[in-house]
């Protein structure tokens, strides 16, 4: 599945939770979970999905996003304000980044467990998948697609409402 599938989830998120969450961390953590498969698509290895796409993978993924990437984002987010942007708030809290790299990490994590045999999240405990539902491949596409679109939906209406609260 294509990337901006898996970040339709963490803008619904976004969009029912926008205090506590931040999407910036929400996007490191899934891009951060590809680094091992893309690594071994490019070095002609199998199965794509490795020790990344575990539990305990997933887990310290987020665990490393969430440390790493609070800085991270604070150093890009100003950055961004340098070009002329005009931010009102880049300072991302810890629950903020928390929730952003574990939801990403796990969203990533049971999304591929679904669609790909090759996801083990419980190993090393067990190789079995019974998450695996290759079928609902198209059905997963829509409901990102949907939560996405629910999520923009969302944040836009707030957006209008503080802007008429403004008025």
């Amino acid at each position: 599945m294509f990337l901006p599938f898996y970040m339709a989830p963490g803008l619904a998120i976004k969009g029912l939770m926008p205090r506590h969450f931040s999407f910036s961390a929400f996007a490191l953590a899934t891009v951060a979970m590809e680094i091992e498969p893309l690594y071994r698509l490019w070095t002609y290895q199998s199965p794509l999905h490795g020790v990344s796409h575990t539990l305990t993978g997933a887990l310290l993924i987020a665990i490393l996003t969430a440390l790493f990437g609070r800085a991270a984002l604070g150093i890009f987010w100003r950055l961004f304000e340098k070009t002329g942007a005009m931010l009102e708030n880049y300072a991302v809290t810890w629950t903020q980044v928390w929730s952003g790299a574990l939801l990403g990490a796990g969203s990533r994590l049971l999304l591929d467990a679904v669609m790909y045999p090759d996801v083990h999240p419980f190993a090393p405990i067990t190789e079995a998948n019974p998450l695996l539902m290759p079928t609902l491949d198209l059905s997963i596409l829509l409901a990102c697609v949907l939560a996405g679109m629910g999520g923009m939906a969302l944040m836009l209406a707030r957006a209008a409402w503080q802007q008429y609260r403004a008025a």
